[in-house]
């Protein structure tokens, strides 16, 4: 989980914890993500492929609702 908040502190990445293949789409549907993160002790080599896979295979659905709230997150600029 470390890299995952490491990749969402550099300005311009959407990072996302994935741990199925269903969890990958759907951070790239949804969020346009471009960084997976993937738990290493948590999966297979073989399921960890699985889920990169389906990561990187995925394209960003470009639905307003999911643009519309990538772009208020982009947004964001937090106080003090």
């Amino acid at each position: 989980m470390a890299s995952r908040l490491a990749a969402n502190r550099v300005a311009g990445i959407r990072a996302a914890l994935v741990w199925s293949e269903e969890t990958a789409r759907l951070a790239r549907q949804h969020n346009d993500a471009q960084v997976g993160s993937i738990g290493a002790r948590m999966h297979s080599l073989a399921e960890a492929t699985a889920i990169a896979d389906a990561f990187i295979h995925e394209p960003f659905s470009e639905d307003a609702r999911h643009q519309r709230r990538i772009d208020e997150m982009m947004a964001y600029r937090p106080q003090g």
